[in-house]
């Protein structure tokens, strides 16, 4: 009789590849590594607040959503480059 295959091991391979890995090379990435613990730790910290108060909603959701969009900015920047330099190719040739 086969035993099963032991799935804790397979998703926690893909929880570090996804969590912590850099997707490009596979190494760690010291940039998400701690971001995540930061995410982790700020998201337990304000679960097990009873009755939040507003400035805590708000310094949660800041650095959650702030977070997001910083790193959502950051990779545009190399697509918007791109999207300019096309159009400077383009510029005066007729299709």
């Amino acid at each position: 009789m086969q035993s099963a295959p032991d799935i804790s091991a397979v998703n926690g391979e893909v929880l570090r590849r996804i969590l912590v890995n850099n997707p490009t090379t596979g190494q760690l990435s010291h940039t998400k590594l701690w971001a995540n613990i930061a995410g982790t730790t700020t998201t337990y910290k304000f679960a097990s607040v009873t009755d939040a108060p507003e400035w805590l909603w708000f310094a949660y959701g800041s650095m959650v959503g702030g977070y997001a969009l910083i790193k959502r900015g950051i990779a545009a920047i190399p697509q918007l480059a791109e999207i300019k330099q096309k159009g400077q190719n383009h510029v005066g040739i007729d299709e």
